[in-house]
């Protein structure tokens, strides 16, 4: 298995470093992309190979500064499948800048449409 999945932002699509032999799976910057199921489907697919073998713990960091309705399912579907099988070793961070209370408060609601503690991480800036 690739043990790396590396895609560089755009003005559309967010920066993603997954890293599986670490365990860390990064998310950032904005998610707007035209096809989102041709973005969000490999890191799915990433995710479900990585659940055959995890890390000891498993840490989502997920530092969006605006994202689409659309992003939105593929981002519950993506950490639902990190969930699956390991919801005791899994850590997700909800990163937002702290003058941004939409975006929390989007946090505080996927956190309960998941069913698992998110850990706050308020910030300056995302970058």
């Amino acid at each position: 298995m690739v043990t790396v999945l590396h895609v560089e932002r755009t003005n559309k699509s967010p920066y993603v470093h997954f890293d599986a032999e670490e365990g860390h799976f990064e998310i950032k910057g904005v998610s707007i992309p035209e096809d989102s199921e041709a973005f969000y489907r490999p890191l799915i697919a990433f995710a479900e190979k990585y659940n055959k073998n995890p890390a000891p713990k498993t840490v989502v960091a997920i530092k969006f500064l605006y994202f689409n309705t659309s992003t939105s399912d593929y981002l519950l579907s993506l950490v639902r499948t990190l969930k699956e099988g390991q919801e005791e070793k899994l850590t997700i961070e909800w990163h937002y800048e702290e003058e941004d209370e939409d975006m929390y408060e989007t946090g505080t609601h996927i956190e309960k449409v998941l069913e698992h503690k998110f850990v706050y991480c308020p910030c300056e800036s995302i970058k």
